[in-house]
């Protein structure tokens, strides 16, 4: 066995035993690190070093190196006050090694638990005080901590070095003549920390200039400063703080990203003064990104899978400055699946271009432009954050805030395979690709399945200019774990262990073992799932905040109220959850649970909830104002919030009407994957819940699946179809979302030729060449004949269906308008004359008069897209339906809705809410905007108000100005009060437009903020700060 073989040997088996302590520390089952194994920490170390320095090719890949630093760093702290100097050395060596192994988070991690402070020079001579001193401030530009801190210190410290050099040199002149060794090793040392100090500055402002060249001449230097016969461990260390400042020039923000063009502004803002996070570095995903091509002009559709917060968000703000740089007239649409994202969205681009020129909005995602949203938008938007439904509408429009659309960014991309929202977004894209097949699309996901699964997609979008980029770099580790609880033989009470798995599908970044060890509780000890995850979560919140992951609204509840009812001490709450809670007495009643659990930073999240109230715990969540968040599968989407650890209760989840359905692996990945904070935590920590053997193998067995990647959900509908049988009625889109929407996509784009007048009589080439845009026929192509024939013989009896219609034209325009199939267009069509005149109607009779919108809702409850049913079997009352809406419209508060409408209905208020913000909010606006649609034809133009009826409904506001109001952030109440309180010309919606109305809001005196909360709890400043959180 040679002496490379036997390191490899040696180290491998320091780091079993090393691998398994640390694990065990994550998951607080025993103490670190003993006495014994600190020599261990040491030898493995050093075998690691010489490994290293073995051959050029730096085997690293044969050793696994996740851990040892801990442990090294463990025997180090006890050597510091022994030997400062041996210290930084090996602090040094470990420090470049994480780095060459792209472990930045540990190290940074390992660095900020050093306080590397200012030494005593009186202590050392000259050499010693630079030797310490650049190892030291190596070690300062590696950490990059709180913000501009260390980097200021380290332009203090060698500022200081060099006041300080001339009487040090002459010190030593006087003490005698200098040996060949010291005048090396100045030589050495005086060019390391220019180097250093070069490097700093860089890393700060972008220069010097030819950054690398520089370099190589210090390094020069000193490899000729080596030739005099310098130590090898100071020979050593120096070569290793070589090699990381190499690495960190290599991976700066300004290195991968400069241009030399007005793009430098985005990088600038990237590392300004006044950011709080500035970004020097780019991290290793990132770099891969950049690599790998994604800032090519030229490539049209870019397909991004980057594992949960790996910096998918920094790539898509760079590729949206650059495009906004080579064309300042184009307008970039970022689209995200939820409600939520939408604000979390928005929130972030205005963040990062803050100082930069960029008009940035939202739109309503309700599937309707009305006049309110009409005139908030007429004004130059560069970045409209929006979901499928209604850029899709927009698009199809041709609506000024999208005329010039060149860039298209879809963030949690694998919702195409949804099979409720998926088509919406594979058939937008496809239309854009129509329109313009130039476009850019960038698509960005945690999930695709394989390489194939990336170049398909890549390929659908770009055809030879697509590009599929993958980094399999994981910002941290995490840790899977299962809790059991059993009874042993014979035994009368039940006992608790904790066993890692590791799934067999994971990467080389899961490198933890595999063991199982019993756990102990304090009294009274768990005996439900309920009280196993809160006694799992106390276990763990000293690592950062916990989330447990419940069924339903209802087992979020129960289990927030146990783990708050557990928690006995006083705990100090911000100013601003102070506020949170203060808020939701106003919003919710006295009695609301979420305040007793807020009062223990204890909070639920869920779909019964008001949008506000969800905005504003997500904000505090962010801000580490919330130390327990218990939410169901709505938290998933994309939100990304400081957890250390995730708890799930179940892998199963209820349905309204029917059997519970496991949790898809995409949707446990996305939640799992937040687990673990960059550079925050070693590891994030993922904890299953069984309490029986039989649950027991189902989680095991649940592990080992993989997501099917990006697929169209038209897939599996095509497949399930009996195209012989098959009867376009309404009764085919009732349960089936994805045909409904391929059929709007088919008579949408024929609408769409048609208007360009390229429609041909060769039908069978007219769909053919609108579904070759789509994923589903190029899915269903690589199938075979047989499936792709199908779905061509779908559509062609579809288009025959519509075209036996004499006025098959105006439906296919209503489709597009409305967003409903067909079908429900000719319904709806069949309805128009129970419609009434939206040309002459009085807005404040439908919002007032009960029998008027008793009528619309009647006819909406015939529309197979919208269930309108408050009861629990979905059960549809027209005229309970209708008094909900117009008492939502007209302000009342959501407690006495419920107390008046929905306590008969409902068991408690979260259902109510729920249905408002679910049925009457988006299914009620939608719906009202298409009978308008339809009752109009044409005479929009003419009609002032009541065209506003469905954004009216959307945000619960009586007038336009409450719903400008609301677009901007303000919470119903306030907007309420607001709207109904102005006097004079005090504000408008057409002079504001939507910035405008923000900062007409900004600029509000407290006594006019007072003036408008006068019937509220809260006075003018709380409600200031109310809405500075929900639109900052």
């Amino acid at each position: 066995m040679d002496s490379k073989q036997k390191i490899i040997k040696a180290s491998n088996t320091y780091y079993k035993n090393f691998n398994e302590q640390f694990t065990r520390k994550l998951l607080s089952l025993n103490s670190y690190i003993d006495e014994d194994e600190s020599n261990d920490a040491l030898n493995y170390s050093r075998l690691i070093h010489a490994l290293y320095n073995i051959s050029d090719e730096n085997n690293k890949d044969e050793v696994n190196l996740s851990y040892f630093l801990k442990f090294a760093i463990y025997y180090l702290k006890g050597k510091q006050s022994d030997n400062l100097l041996s210290y930084y050395e090996q602090l040094v060596s470990i420090t470049t090694l994480g780095l060459l192994n792209q472990r930045i988070n540990d190290i940074r991690l390992l660095l900020e638990e050093e306080e590397l402070t200012d030494i005593d020079y009186d202590k050392y001579n000259w050499v010693e005080i630079l030797y310490i001193e650049t190892m030291r401030l190596y070690l300062l530009i590696v950490r990059q901590g709180k913000g501009f801190k260390d980097i200021d210190t380290v332009n203090e410290n060698i500022n200081r070095l060099i006041e300080i050099q001339e009487e040090k040199e002459e010190v030593m002149v006087k003490a005698g003549f200098l040996s060949q060794r010291e005048m090396g090793q100045l030589v050495i040392l005086y060019n390391t920390i220019a180097a250093l100090n070069d490097v700093n500055q860089y890393l700060e402002k972008g220069h010097p200039a030819q950054i690398n060249v520089k370099l190589d001449r210090y390094f020069d230097n000193i490899k000729e400063g080596f030739s005099s016969g310098v130590d090898a461990r100071f020979q050593y260390s120096i070569e290793n703080i070589i090699k990381g400042l190499e690495l960190t020039i290599k991976n700066s923000i300004w290195k991968q990203l400069k241009t030399g063009t007005r793009m430098d502004e985005f990088v600038e803002e990237m590392v300004a003064r006044g950011n709080e996070k500035p970004i020097f570095q780019l991290l290793p995903s990132q770099v891969d990104a950049f690599q790998g091509g994604i800032d090519r002009p030229l490539t049209s559709a870019i397909v991004i899978q980057m594992h949960t917060s790996a910096g998918k968000s920094l790539l898509a703000h760079f590729l949206i400055a650059q495009t906004l740089e080579m064309n300042s007239e184009g307008q970039i649409a970022y689209v995200v699946p939820t409600r939520a994202l939408v604000h979390q969205s928005l929130y972030d681009l205005r963040n990062t271009f803050i100082n930069l020129d960029y008009n940035i909005e939202a739109t309503i995602p309700a599937y309707e432009i009305d006049k309110v949203e009409e005139e908030l938008l007429d004004e130059r938007i560069d970045i409209l954050v929006t979901t499928p439904e209604k850029l899709n509408l927009l698009v199809r429009s041709n609506h000024p805030s999208v005329k010039e659309l060149s860039f298209v960014i879809v963030d949690e991309a694998h919702n195409i395979s949804d099979n409720n929202r998926g088509p919406a977004l594979e058939f937008l894209l496809a239309t854009l690709k129509r329109k313009n097949e130039y476009i850019r699309t960038l698509l960005l996901t945690p999930f695709i399945k394989d390489d194939s699964n990336r170049e398909l997609i890549a390929h659908w979008l770009g055809g030879d200019r697509g590009l599929p980029v993958y980094s399999k770099w994981r910002p941290t580790r995490q840790i899977i774990s299962l809790l059991k609880r059993y009874k042993p033989e014979g035994s009368r009470y039940y006992k608790f262990s904790l066993e890692t798995i590791i799934p067999d599908h994971m990467d080389e970044f899961t490198d933890y073992p595999e063991f199982e060890e019993e756990i102990t509780f304090p009294t009274p000890k768990p005996s439900s799932l309920k009280s196993m995850a809160t006694a799992m979560a106390k276990r763990f919140i000293s690592k950062g905040a916990v989330l447990i992951l419940a069924e339903s609204p209802f087992h979020a509840e129960n289990q927030a109220k146990d783990l708050a009812d557990s928690i006995d001490d006083e705990v100090g709450l911000s100013e601003d959850l102070k506020l949170l809670i203060k808020f939701i007495k106003e919003e919710l009643g006295e009695n609301h649970l979420l305040i007793d659990c807020l009062e223990k930073k204890v909070a639920f999240h869920h779909s019964g909830l008001s949008e506000e109230i969800k905005i504003l715990l997500e904000k505090l969540i962010v801000n580490g104002d919330i130390d327990y968040i218990i939410g169901t599968t709505t938290l998933a989407q994309g939100m990304n919030f400081p957890i250390s650890t995730v708890i799930f209760r179940t892998i199963y989840f209820p349905r309204p009407f029917g059997e519970n359905v496991q949790m898809e692996p995409e949707v446990f990945w996305n939640i799992a994957g937040r687990a673990g904070r960059v550079f925050k935590d070693y590891a994030g920590r993922i904890i299953f819940l069984a309490n029986g053997e039989e649950r027991e193998n189902e989680i095991k067995d649940f592990l080992q699946k993989r997501g099917e990647g990006i697929n169209s959900a038209i897939f599996e509908t095509i497949k399930n179809i009996d195209e012989f049988s098959l009867q376009f009625d309404r009764e085919l889109v009732m349960d089936n979302q994805a045909l409904s929407q391929l059929l709007q996509f088919i008579s949408g784009t024929l609408n769409l030729i048609s208007e360009n007048g390229e429609i041909s009589e060769n039908v069978e080439q007219v769909i053919d060449e609108v579904l070759r845009l789509s994923l589903a026929y190029r899915q269903l192509s690589d199938k075979g004949e047989a499936e792709r024939k199908k779905l061509l013989n779908i559509a062609q009896k579809y288009l025959a269906y519509l075209q036996r219609k004499d006025n098959w034209k105006g439906v296919a325009t209503l489709v597009d308008q409305t967003g409903f199939s067909s079908m429900t267009v000719d319904y709806l069509m069949a309805q128009k004359r129970n419609l009434p005149n939206f040309a002459e109607i009085n807005l404040k009779d439908v919002i007032s008069e009960s029998e008027q919108m008793t009528n619309l809702i009647k006819i909406l409850g015939g529309i197979p897209e919208i269930n309108l049913g408050a009861g629990t079997e979905g059960s549809f009352n027209p005229g309970l339906v209708a008094a909900v809406t117009q008492a939502w419209i007209n302000g009342i508060s959501l407690t006495k809705i419920y107390d008046d409408l929905l306590a008969g209905i409902h068991d408690d208020i979260r259902k109510s809410i729920k249905y408002i913000y679910q049925t009457i909010t988006g299914k009620v606006s939608w719906g009202m905007g298409a009978m308008q649609s339809i009752s109009l034809s044409g005479e929009r133009e003419d009609v002032d108000e009541v065209l506003n009826l469905p954004s009216m409904i959307y945000y619960g506001v009586p007038n336009d100005i409450g719903v400008a109001l609301r677009m901007a952030g303000v919470p119903r109440t306030l907007a309420v009060q607001i709207s109904q309180n102005l006097t004079g010309d005090e504000f408008s919606i057409k002079e504001n437009k939507l910035s405008g109305t923000r900062q007409w809001l900004q600029d509000l005196s407290l006594e006019k903020w007072n003036r408008y909360a006068q019937n509220s709890n809260l006075n003018g400043k709380e409600w200031k700060r109310i809405w500075e959180l929900i639109e900052a």
